[in-house]
């Protein structure tokens, strides 16, 4: 796409998210925009509830074909999700439900097409992973190569069991916060579900933190769509409080920009007072590399550079030959991944 055309793709794909009025004369920009930040499915929900907006019937026919392809994966990952949590349950575990699982577990099956996912995230305590593993390998599960999940060839995804943080990131993750939850039931199972605090607490350290989008100028649109459901949720989200959970300027710099992007973006109501002048800077940054495929390329570059070079220096990284430090700086030095700009 040209500067022009993603602009104006992503003005309409979030009018459309957001459910406000919006003239397009390019669907094929929005749509391949859409399925390029893994909101496809999103957005053709969101067409739906608008009755009176005008999307080409062949638009339509195209975005509920995604949606129906979706739907079905997901409940293929929700049997996959039961079958999992009930097996751990007679073990005496009961797994927290993290990032796509929530969805998964949650949704109606009216609406479980709505969000795209790639894996299972289950949250256990660290001495229950041997417990853990034993059961599902009972199940037929086998270790991923390359990740830390564990798999089958009949399912559609890879389930992960996450015992605790990252060293990189541990600092991040108050304990308080992290234990925030509550028991759901679903189908004789029983699994935990953080807050929606917690939750968002998570998305904003994986992409800022973790992931790097902070230092990398990075958006990801479907993790900020994920935090506007969270918001209009009820009891919505203490944004002050996961500001104030940060254990240093970098985290707080970090969630009051994408608290800017998010207010901006998606029109979240968030603390007026955490906005910043180097989060409004820093938001420009991200928008401007993303939606400037020439012009913004160079601070894209820029950007990832500084992320390697914090990335080797924390971890001390060793690499096994010279084609295994090609292959690590070419993996860190690309700009989008996943579901981002």
């Amino acid at each position: 796409m040209t500067q022009i055309q993603t602009q104006t793709a992503l003005k309409t794909l979030l009018a459309c998210l957001r459910s406000e009025p919006f003239d397009c004369d390019d669907w094929m920009e929005v749509v391949a925009l859409a399925n390029r930040c893994w909101l496809g499915p999103a957005l053709s929900s969101a067409v739906a509830r608008l009755p009176n907006a005008k999307v080409p019937p062949d638009v339509c026919a195209y975005l509920g074909f995604l949606y129906e392809l979706n739907q079905q994966r997901n409940l293929k990952l929700r049997a996959q999700l039961l079958e999992a949590g009930a097996a751990l349950n007679t073990a005496g575990i009961l797994p927290t439900l993290l990032k796509g699982s929530v969805p998964i577990f949650q949704a109606g099956d009216e609406n479980i097409g709505v969000r795209m996912t790639t894996d299972l995230d289950l949250g256990i305590e660290s001495s229950e992973v041997g417990c853990a593993r034993t059961v599902l390998k009972s199940l037929g599960y086998t270790d991923a190569e390359g990740t830390r999940g564990m798999w089958r060839p009949q399912d559609v995804g890879v389930l992960e069991l996450r015992d605790s943080p990252s060293e990189f990131t541990r600092a991040y993750y108050p304990k308080p916060l992290i234990d925030s939850r509550s028991i759901v039931s679903r189908d004789g199972l029983q699994m935990r579900l953080q807050s929606a605090t917690a939750r968002a607490h998570h998305w904003i350290v994986h992409d800022m933190i973790k992931e790097g989008d902070y230092v990398r100028g990075r958006i990801d649109l479907r993790h900020l769509h994920d935090l506007t459901t969270l918001a209009e949720a009820p009891g919505g989200v203490d944004w002050y409080g996961i500001w104030q959970a940060m254990p240093n300027a970098y985290g707080r710099n970090a969630v009051a920009t994408q608290l800017m992007t998010l207010h901006i973006l998606f029109g979240v109501e968030v603390p007026r007072s955490l906005l910043s002048v180097t989060s409004r800077l820093q938001h420009w940054r991200r928008l401007f590399a993303s939606t400037h495929p020439i012009a913004g390329r160079p601070m894209m570059v820029a950007g990832n550079m500084v992320w390697a070079a914090h990335r080797m220096l924390d971890r001390k990284v060793r690499f096994e030959s010279g084609a295994d430090l090609v292959m690590r700086a070419r993996r860190t030095l690309q700009g989008a991944g996943g579901s981002r700009l």
